[in-house]
Parts: C-alpha cells; structure tokens; sequence
C-alpha cells in the first residue's frame, strides 16, 4: 500500500500534465504553435509546480514519488510521438524514450509493495530537462544539422539529450542492486 493521500494539490498538478502534453501533441500536430506553445509551458510549469507544492504542504508521498515520473512519461511520448509525426524527430529518438520508459516502468512493477518507491536520480532529472530542451526546440525551431550530424536526425543538443537518456538508464540499473539491500525487506 502507498503511503500518503492519492488526491493531493501536488499530484493533481503532476496529473494536470499529461493532458498539456496531449493538447501539445494534438496543436503540433495541427500545424498551430503558439496553442501548443501554451500547452508545453504550462506542462513544465506543473512539473516544477508540484515538488514545490509538495513539500510547501507537507504532501510528498509515495504517490507522488510514482504519479510525478509517470505524468513526465506519458507527455514525453505523446508528445515525441507528435514530433514524430510532424518530421521534426526521427522514430529512433521516439522509440528510444519509449523502451528506456517501458524497462523503468517494468522495474517498478517488480518492486510495487516491496519497498518505497525511490526518488527521483540526478541524472533522471538532468535527462529530463535536457530532452524537453531538445524536443521543444525541435517543436518550434527545429535545428538544420549542417555536415554529418552526430547522430541520424541529431544535432549536438539532441545527440547530447539522447546519450543523457541512455546514461541516465545505466545509472538506475547499477543503482537499483542498492536500493533493494538498503530499502526493502523482500526485494530481490
């Protein structure tokens, strides 16, 4: 069982983004920018918006610890998948998301009610800014590689966002032995 409320100010505003992302995705794919302009702003405002409103009211919770990377995901792909769609990223970077997202959340499942779920990781959060900063750019001032790009369909910033992606995946696995010795009684 979690601990904490599920319905809290904080995770409302984590839940609140999954649909700015899919309004994001929806006007991206419309060809309407300043509309999903709007979406995307407000998508990284509430991910800022509800750690603060968790700890300023006392609410951090296991829900939370759960809801906050979720919500993070689901916009993430829909909004990739937009990209995607549009021309504005390869598949390979959608698909990359998405396999990193699906083996994290695979993991999750294995230790539900065995231990706490953990915080989130430096290299989790530093990886998630970086590709909101990659797939925002690409949605608004896509970037025109100029000679051989780093990777296909990549510029610096995104072969850079990418790399963090797959770094930031090696980091939970070779942290994960640790948390299940030190925060759980059964996991293994």
């Amino acid at each position: 069982m979690r601990e904490g409320r599920f319905f809290t100010a904080a995770n409302v505003t984590s839940l609140v983004r999954i649909p700015f992302g899919a309004a994001a995705s929806y006007f991206i794919v419309r060809g309407m920018p300043f509309p999903a302009g709007i979406c995307v702003f407000a998508a990284i405002a509430t991910d800022w918006l509800d750690g603060f409103v968790a700890r300023r009211t006392g609410t951090v919770s296991d829900w939370g610890r759960i809801l906050d990377p979720l919500a993070d995901k689901i916009a993430f792909a829909l909004f990739a998948w937009a990209l995607v769609h549009t021309g504005a990223i390869r598949l390979w970077v959608l698909l990359v998301l998405l396999s990193r997202d699906a083996l994290i959340g695979l993991g999750g499942l294995f230790v539900a009610g065995k231990m706490k779920p953990p915080s989130a990781r430096p290299l989790g959060k530093l990886s998630t800014v970086l590709m909101a900063l990659f797939l925002t750019r690409q949605a608004f001032f896509p970037a025109v590689v100029l000679g051989p790009p780093v990777l296909p369909g990549a510029d610096l910033l995104g072969a850079a966002a990418m790399l963090l992606v797959i770094v930031s995946f090696i980091d939970y696995l070779a942290a994960f032995p640790k948390l299940c010795r030190t925060e759980s009684r059964r996991c293994a």
